[in-house]
């Protein structure tokens, strides 16, 4: 194995430890704890205190978790290959 290689697979190995601990979380988590939100437009307008009542919690984990678990295939598997 090159230094490339072992620098790369540092890299991954970080980025793996990193998404495993926020599936963990997402998988763990029951509710959100702010009353509000922030969100920011394009243009950068932030338009704060939106209530998250109005966001599907149990659809947003699923789509997150969804997320978190393709990439972290892919990682696991770049690191496979190295």
């Amino acid at each position: 194995m090159t230094n490339e290689q072992l620098q790369d697979g540092a890299k991954l190995a970080e980025q793996i430890a990193t998404l495993e601990a926020q599936l963990l979380g997402w998988k763990t988590s029951k509710r959100f704890y702010y009353q509000t939100i922030a969100l920011y437009s394009e243009t950068g307008k932030c338009y704060d205190k939106i209530n998250p009542e109005y966001v599907d919690f149990e659809v947003l984990k699923t789509l997150t978790i969804a997320r978190i678990e393709k990439e972290l295939n892919e990682l696991k598997t770049k690191f496979e290959n190295l």
